[in-house]
Order: structure tokens, then sequence, then C-alpha cells
């Protein structure tokens, strides 16, 4: 365990906490056999299988969203009364990998124009109390030791960034000519959990190694804020809620 204060300071100066063995190896071994029980699904990423409202479907997932939605520390980044938005698993396979994204990189847009900056996962401290509109917990089942293995990639500084790293979220590889000095490596261990605040520009490098690589991730947001879902940003409907997907400049 860790300290209030050294928790909160890491965060909001790194924008990620990695917390070693955050998981008992028995709740692992538990998590992986549910996640082999329940089935895999291929995703709209290459070579990365999915499955989609874990807490629904496993009940070792649904226990620990549940400490994890209680814990003090969650409060004090979220600030804001809080809720899951989404939680759900991912193996990738060799050849699997995903582009930068988040924080101001990526813009709304219509009729492929730039529209708006996307403030969903905007970042803020505020009196001393930090606002983060979207933090992940990101709980490893698998070692991911070596760039062989696909480690998390992430841009030094990038949740306070006051421009945009990048217009697309497709266009992630193509924009960090100039910015390679920036990015960092994140390595873990089986059980490890890495709290991730969603404005952080992230990515992962291209999975090439045959080991497995699987994690459980965990979204929670201000109580506001919509569940993650595709939504029509100009729907007519007036009681609609989610976060608006299909009209970003690359949908993804």
């Amino acid at each position: 365990m860790t300290s209030a204060a050294a928790f909160a300071y890491t965060y909001d100066a790194v924008g990620h906490f990695l917390w070693p063995g955050y998981v008992s190896a028995g709740r692992v071994d538990a998590l992986a056999a549910d996640l082999d029980q329940i089935g895999w699904d291929d995703s709209e990423f290459a070579r990365t299988r999915r499955i989609d409202e874990l807490t629904r479907k496993s009940e070792v997932a649904r226990e620990l969203a549940t400490e994890i939605f209680a814990a003090d520390w969650l409060s004090l980044v979220i600030t804001y009364p809080h809720r899951i938005i989404e939680s759900y698993a991912l193996d990738r396979q060799p050849g699997g990998w995903l582009p930068f994204h988040g924080g101001a990189s990526e813009r709304l847009g219509r009729s492929g124009r730039p529209e708006a900056e996307d403030i969903s996962v905007a970042y803020l401290v505020r009196s001393g109390r930090m606002y983060s509109h979207r933090v992940k917990a990101l709980v490893y089942l698998d070692p991911i030791c070596a760039d062989e293995d696909g480690p998390l990639l992430y841009i030094e500084g990038s949740h306070k960034a006051n421009f945009a790293f990048m217009q697309a979220f497709s266009a992630g590889p193509a924009e960090l000519d100039g910015y390679q000095h920036l990015v960092r490596r994140i390595t873990v261990g089986a059980g490890d959990a890495l709290i991730l605040n969603e404005a952080v520009v992230h990515g992962t490098r291209v999975k090439l190694s045959p080991a497995r690589r699987r994690v459980a991730i965990f979204t929670f947001a201000p109580s506001f804020a919509g569940s993650w879902s595709d939504l029509g940003r100009h729907s007519a409907d007036l009681s609609r809620s989610g976060y608006a997907m299909v009209d970003t400049e690359d949908s993804h």
C-alpha cells in the first residue's frame, strides 16, 4: 500500500499510478479462468480479442470493480461522486497494438472537419483538488516485461497539455515525429494495477511475443458522465445518453 499523499502527487504529476501486486495471484487466476470460460470475441482493433460488460459476466470482476469503486484513492482523483461507465477485458495477439490516443488529442468533427476538442476526458485541479473526467483501472493478468510483449506507452505530461497532440486516433504513429523523447514505457507484472488518467495520450507497442497479454479494464467517471456507447452526436433523441463516437474525426 502507499500513502494518499504519495498516490495523489504521482497521479497528478505523471498522469498514472502503478500499483504492484494490487490483486493477489489467486484472484488473478480466478479472473483469468472466468475470461476463458466466458469466451473471447474479436474487436475493431486488429489482432485483439475482447470481452465487454465484464462486471455482468464475471463475479470475480464485479467484486474487484466494487472494491475499486469504493476505494478512497478513487474518490481522491475524481472528487465528484462517481460511477462505472464500462468494464471490459482485452487479449492482445501477436501483431496487435493500440495507436496513441486520449487527452486533447482527439477532436470531434463533422463532415471531415474538426469541430471541437473532446473534453470528455478532461483533467484539472482546482483549490488543491483533482477532477478527472475518466479514470481507468487496468488490472494485468500477465507480465509485460519487454518491448516484444507490447507494453503500454504514454506521452509524458500530456494530461496537462494545452494543445492537441494529434488530430485523429488513427494518425497517432505518424505524428510522433519530434515527440519521441517524451514517450515512456510501462512494464507490469501479473496482478499489478495501473491507475490511468484517460487524459494521458497513450497507446501500446506492437505485440511480437507469443506470451499472453490479458488485461481487465474498469472505467470510472463522474456520475453525470454518460456511459460509453455509440451515439450520433446530432441525434434528435431528447433522452439520449452516452459518448459520441460515430462523429469523431476517425470513429474508433
